[in-house]
């Protein structure tokens, strides 16, 4: 099983949500802010040397490269990710 952010809450009402985390088999890491549970799954992923999941694999990418800054020869980056990614710049 792929770590994946969990947030835990009413979706409706995103200001009051209850909480934030990253799942990754049986291990619940709790984290304060979305952005601190998208990075613990990063990290996450990295360390443990997973592949993004095929569904999400563009945008993992995109993060992994345009936030991150890291690139490895094992990456499989979409063409769409790195016509974005030189939108951007």
């Amino acid at each position: 099983m792929q770590p994946h952010v969990v947030i835990l809450g009413d979706l409706k009402d995103i200001d009051n949500t209850v909480s934030y985390a990253v799942l990754h088999s049986t291990v619940y890491y709790e984290a304060a802010s979305f952005m601190d549970a998208v990075d613990i799954c990063m990290k996450a992923m990295f360390v443990f040397g997973l592949d993004f999941p095929a569904a999400a694999h563009s945008t993992w990418s995109f993060v992994q490269r345009a936030v991150y800054g890291l690139a490895t020869k094992y990456d499989r980056v979409p063409s769409k990710v790195l016509e974005l990614m030189s939108d951007v710049q």
